[in-house]
């Protein structure tokens, strides 16, 4: 009988990252294992169909799950102190009046880690005391290895707090911000996987792991990194001439003043002669765009993606990765927020300007610029390559003197944009990150 698999994935990104462009990886490890998939029904038209599928709505959690990681969590943000964690209590993007009372309960909760532990195991108690058709659903698949793609889901902990005593088990980091924003994991796994060196301390620190079941792993959606050539595609003289600048919206909640830049973008475009690709976050609202003035000035992406119910769905397919890699690379240079998008414009040998401002008029009741005091957001705005703005005029300033001076901008800057992806996604370009993972766990595969 084949040794069993379990891959967790709650997430549209987690499930976009793992399964784009790892077919033919997961035809091999199917040769000496059986696979099993635990998610949502909604995202099954994304996973193969080779695999086996479980929904996740088999796992519920209970009134006791939620109180627990809710207490847990509070302990442990007091025993690992973040700037990045204290700013969002202190100056939160969401819901002020129940994270400022969050942030009060915080003072008085004491810093000790014996208490962190004792809960843990009250909360490892309640769970086997209270889930009996979810340990039964665990002990007939049998897996050897179970491998959560967010552990920092409440329901991946669930699973993975199941699984810990029958297989083994891992988590794998999907962002960059995981760990030093929000990084509470209800259930830790035994080994952990991360993008690079900077993730690891921090995943050691914040889960007292020891260093050798923490791994660099990079991330899978720079998989391209390892297969990429090496020549520079800057160059290209329709891209140049074009003059198009890639603009990345974000979720209102976090950044309100999109709209209000491309109106006063778009007032400069005719006489610098530039476009404008306009591209949705997931998060965004049709709301906001629906009666945009149209010029010829302005291309629309990937408006498209609206017609999907939620954000989730809107980034779970690979089409999402691949009209991405494409507007990036038809573009000359991408404008976007404090965002992971940084690092796929780098990736993509293209420069980045970042909005680190509020548009007068639209900013919510903190200002956006506090997140460059994010432990994360840090070395990003360090990069020769990214050029931060703090106004509108600034960021006009920005375009065209990069228009103007794109090639020596290139030219000059492009060893220490090497040094940044070699630093941050050096692992991607050895190898892809599923591979990476299956040799760090001792899954045997015949390539």
């Amino acid at each position: 009988m084949k040794k069993r698999i379990v891959i967790v994935a709650v997430n549209g990104i987690s499930i976009r990252n793992l399964f784009s462009e790892n077919n033919e990886l997961f035809n091999l490890i199917k040769k000496n294992y059986d696979i099993f998939v635990i998610s949502s029904k909604k995202y099954k038209s994304s996973i193969p169909e080779h695999l086996n599928f479980l929904d996740i709505e088999l796992f519920k959690l209970n009134i006791f799950d939620y109180f627990l990681n809710k207490f847990k969590s509070l302990v442990f943000y007091k025993n690992y102190y973040t700037n990045s964690h204290q700013i969002l209590l202190r100056k939160p993007f969401f819901k002020p009046r129940y994270t400022k009372l969050i942030y009060l309960i915080s003072k008085i909760i004491p810093k000790s880690r014996r208490l962190y532990d004792v809960i843990d195991k009250i909360q490892n108690i309640f769970i086997h005391l209270t889930h009996f058709n979810e340990k039964k659903t665990i002990k007939k698949i049998n897996p050897h290895y179970l491998i959560s793609l967010n552990p920092l889901s409440p329901k991946e902990g669930l699973v993975i707090n199941l699984s810990n005593k029958l297989s083994k088990t891992a988590g794998v980091i999907k962002s960059f911000d995981n760990i030093t924003t929000n990084g509470y994991m209800p259930t830790i796994p035994q080994k952990l996987f991360v993008w690079n060196e900077f993730m690891k301390y921090s995943a050691i620190k914040a889960y007292k792991k020891n260093k050798k079941d923490v791994f660099c792993v990079g991330s899978s959606q720079f998989d391209f990194l390892k297969d990429r050539k090496k020549s520079n595609n800057n160059n290209n003289n329709n891209i140049n001439k074009s003059r198009i600048i890639l603009y990345c919206t974000n979720s209102i909640e976090l950044y309100p003043g999109d709209r209000s830049n491309i109106e006063y973008l778009l007032k400069f475009a005719e006489k610098y002669d530039f476009y404008l690709r306009l591209r949705f976050h997931q998060c965004d609202k049709r709301k906001r765009w629906f009666d945009l003035t149209k010029s010829h000035r302005l291309k629309l992406s990937n408006y498209e993606s609206f017609n999907l119910s939620n954000s989730e769905e809107r980034i779970s397919s690979k089409n999402h990765l691949s009209t991405l890699d494409k507007d990036i690379k038809d573009s000359l240079f991408i404008i976007s927020s404090y965002s992971t998008l940084i690092y796929d414009s780098l990736t993509r040998n293209k420069p980045c300007i970042n909005l680190g401002f509020d548009p007068y008029g639209t900013q919510h009741k903190y200002p956006v610029s506090r997140l460059e005091e994010f432990e994360h957001i840090i070395p990003l705005l360090k990069c020769k390559y990214v050029i931060n703005t703090n106004s509108q005029s600034d960021l006009l300033e920005k375009i065209l003197y990069l228009l103007e001076n794109y090639k020596n901008f290139i030219k000059i800057h492009r060893n220490n944009k090497n040094h940044f992806i070699e630093r941050h996604l050096g692992e991607n370009k050895k190898q892809k990150t599923l591979e990476n993972i299956i040799d760090k766990l001792g899954i045997k595969i015949n390539y």
